[in-house]
């Protein structure tokens, strides 16, 4: 089973499970071929498209193609460098090169997040803030807002919602407060293990009372 992932689609669910019982049924090449396909979409979640490569080097591997593995292995943990492989049907060889390349630390695909701070609102209102994702975008699986007034002694953390290379969220202004309120605030775009693949930190976001 795919159990671990995340929710998709269906029909992409479906694809990827095709995919592995391919591998499943030693019908390597055709496993190796269908995700390929797979991969040259850009309609697969960050999670979906690291099973598919996570599926692809094994199927190298069953190919004793162990340079395509390779090579798949390393695209995967630059995207995402604590991906843990958990199939129980993959073979102690299989992981063994999974171990490897994961503890040779590939350097990271770069992400970077785009975003203009707040400046004095003239107005007491809830202020949205939207970063905008760039780089290898698809690598990013959700994307986390951090934020307090100055001096508060702890963060509240919401998820922003995420859609397409946009992600948004709203800070709601602390109640009973009168005059200027300086807020600080993080956001970090994370890989499917949880791993924070780029953050910011913005402080002096003012906001003066109507």
């Amino acid at each position: 089973m795919l159990g671990a992932l995340p929710a998709p689609g269906a029909a992409q669910y479906a694809e990827v499970t095709e995919v592995r019982d391919r591998l499943r049924a030693g019908r390597a090449q055709e496993a190796v071929e269908a995700a390929e396909e797979l991969l040259s979409r850009d309609d697969l979640t960050a999670a979906l498209r690291n099973a598919v490569l996570e599926l692809l080097a094994r199927a190298h591997l069953k190919n004793r193609d162990r340079g395509a593995a390779r090579a798949v292995l390393e695209g995967l943990y630059a995207r995402d460098p604590e991906h843990r492989l958990a199939d129980p049907d993959a073979t102690r060889t299989e992981r063994r090169e999974f171990a490897r390349i994961r503890e040779a630390l590939p350097e990271r695909v770069r992400v970077d997040l785009l975003h203009e701070p707040l400046g004095t609102l003239e107005a007491r209102e809830s202020p949205e803030i939207r970063v905008r994702l760039s780089g290898a975008s698809n690598a990013v699986a959700e994307v986390w807002l951090e934020h307090r007034a100055r001096g508060g002694a702890s963060w509240t953390r919401v998820a922003m919602e995420l859609e397409g290379d946009s992600a948004t969220a709203r800070i709601p202004l602390p109640e009973g407060e009168d005059g200027e309120v300086v807020l600080e605030y993080q956001v970090a775009a994370r890989a499917p293990s949880g791993v924070d693949l780029v953050s910011i930190g913005v402080s002096s976001s003012k906001k003066s009372s109507s």
